[in-house]
């Protein structure tokens, strides 16, 4: 201890001070050289485009983290002086202490009175964009806009990456055309009439729920691929915290001989079979387009819901879904901030689409799919807008499983063999399917395995669209 001060060290405190605000400059300076770079590149296409409008986003993060270490650097500051001041008080003081703390005490009042004016302006600006995207009549506007936008790049992406999928194409145009019928009769109507078609606004995550045996859904231990798949089926069970059905993700972690986790993102399809959004963005909305090669409110969704689980960037992840959320795991393994910010070893789907699109060929990608099943059909078999066929990866393998017995009533057909349940036993089936075997045993996957149930846990994260 330094100066006979009781407590905590004040020099010792000083420098984390420092530490903290350093951090917090040099993640403003960061943020700042990004956005200049960002700015400055000259990569385009439907992926630079993703990029950029989920840049916005991110730098807010670095910047309310630089704000948070800015606060816990002040809060120290402050319990410095509030030590000193006892410390004074016991004897250790005298006019040069208090002389010290008046300075303080000055400082302290003229930051605080700055940073209230910059709060109050921050707040009115918040205020106001909020209540300028409140408007329905804007909202619906930009919405549209946004979609020709994106349509109207696909060209000139074309000419430097390549002709796109065709369903890309065609689902682009039906965003612009539903968008558009938004945009139309919202304006017309001022805001009265607000059909919310191909609306897919913003989402709402929910917190870490454990999962425990008291939960609505109880945890399947991963022992098998067909037991990963098990927790999807619990996923399209989510509750949320009042036990009201939400949309939601079930995240597994299973601890490994050294200690750490690797973690199993489970991502159930499509629950609301609408266009016109509603709060979940499980819905035809995110279908679309996730089928136009955008990003949907689902799978940021998805992307919040685990760092809100706080999986580590060195953390080795499974992502694993059914139908839409197959489409949501391909999305993420196509999209460098998500793949630049976890460590994505393994990816399944059951019933999924599967897109054109590269996938880094370090992940190990399984696909299977009902030849009956028209939900993967809408990958349009691969087919680009040039009418050739995109030949996938070696390390990505689709699996035609066979059709489930049918012999019910015509109009079940369809959700027969699209149905979750048949997939999830088609993947006990290691010696029928030699390639869902192969992918099982592959060390990729192996992590996620264990029969110990003391190295399992799991937490549900709900989540919305507002």
């Amino acid at each position: 201890m330094s100066g006979g001060l009781q407590g905590l060290d004040p020099q010792d405190c000083l420098d984390l001070v420092n530490a903290l605000k350093d951090s917090a400059h040099q993640l403003n300076r960061t943020g700042a050289q990004l956005n200049q770079t960002i700015a400055r590149a000259g990569w385009q296409g439907p992926d630079s485009q993703r990029f950029r409008s989920q840049w916005p986003g991110n730098r807010t993060i670095l910047n309310h983290t630089a704000q948070n270490l800015e606060l816990a650097a002040m809060a120290l500051l402050r319990e410095i002086a509030e030590q000193e001041r006892a410390s004074a008080v016991d004897g250790g003081g005298g006019p040069l202490a208090e002389l010290i703390d008046g300075a303080k005490d000055l400082w302290e009042d003229i930051t605080d009175g700055v940073g209230n004016v910059f709060d109050d302006v921050k707040d009115g600006l918040d205020w106001l964009g909020q209540e300028i995207l409140a408007n329905p009549v804007v909202h619906a506007n930009l919405n549209f806009y946004g979609n020709l936008g994106y349509l109207a790049a696909i060209p000139i992406a074309a000419l430097i990456n390549g002709p796109p999928s065709l369903i890309s194409v065609l689902a682009s145009l039906g965003l612009v055309a539903g968008s558009g019928v938004d945009a139309i009769t919202t304006t017309l109507t001022g805001g009265l009439v607000n059909p919310k078609f191909f609306d897919d606004g913003m989402v709402e995550v929910g917190g870490p729920q454990a999962v425990t045996n008291s939960s609505e859904s109880s945890l399947t231990q991963p022992t098998s691929v067909a037991d990963i798949f098990d927790s999807v089926l619990s996923a399209y069970e989510a509750t949320d915290s009042n036990g009201d059905p939400t949309a939601g993700v079930r995240i597994v972690s299973v601890r490994q001989p050294d200690g750490t986790y690797a973690y199993i993102v489970n991502i159930p399809g499509t629950e609301s079979n609408t266009a016109n959004s509603n709060n979940n963005p499980l819905d035809y909305t995110s279908n679309v387009r996730l089928a136009s090669g955008q990003s949907s409110a689902a799978s940021r969704a998805v992307a919040e819901a685990m760092a809100r689980a706080g999986i580590p960037p060195e953390a080795p992840v499974m992502l694993v879904g059914h139908s839409q959320g197959g489409m949501i795991a391909q999305e993420l393994a196509t999209d460098p901030s998500f793949t630049g910010q976890y460590n994505l070893t393994t990816v399944l789907t059951a019933g999924s689409p599967t897109q054109p699109y590269a996938i880094d060929p370090n992940i190990n990608y399984l696909a299977i799919a009902h030849p009956a099943d028209i939900v993967p059909m809408f990958d349009g078999g691969g087919t680009m807008s040039d009418l050739t066929t995109y030949q996938q990866a070696p390390n990505v393998h689709v699996v035609p499983t066979d059709n489930p017995p049918f012999s019910g009533p015509i109009g079940d057909f369809i959700p027969a063999m699209h149905d979750q349940n048949t997939y999830r036993q088609d993947l006990t089936q290691l010696g029928k399917y030699p390639d869902i075997g192969r992918f099982e045993n592959d060390p990729s996957t192996q992590v996620f395995i264990t029969d110990d149930p003391s190295r399992v846990s799991a937490v549900d994260i709900d989540f919305s669209r507002k």
